[in-house]
């Protein structure tokens, strides 16, 4: 599992109080509508966006993750692409 584990620095990513992982062989189902219904009521908890290079790191993480079927890792992917 440690190889789905992406290393993530406050430096690069301020909305960070430190350095972590990104857990990329687990996944969370959030409902599209529910974001945005989230986000409208709350517009302040965008925190930040991912620098390419880790978006970059994820995605190959998740290729790899044994423990996402291959539906949502070409999910995961497509999105993270664009």
């Amino acid at each position: 599992m440690m190889q789905c584990q992406v290393p993530i620095d406050s430096v690069s990513h301020n909305f960070l109080n430190h350095d972590s992982f990104i857990a990329c062989h687990e996944v969370f189902s959030i409902k599209r509508d529910e974001v945005i219904r989230a986000l409208m009521v709350d517009p302040s908890s965008i925190k930040g966006i991912i620098s390419p290079s880790i978006r970059d790191h994820i995605k190959s993480a998740v290729k790899i993750a044994k423990t996402i079927d291959k539906d949502k890792k070409t999910r995961i992917i497509s999105a993270l692409e664009k």
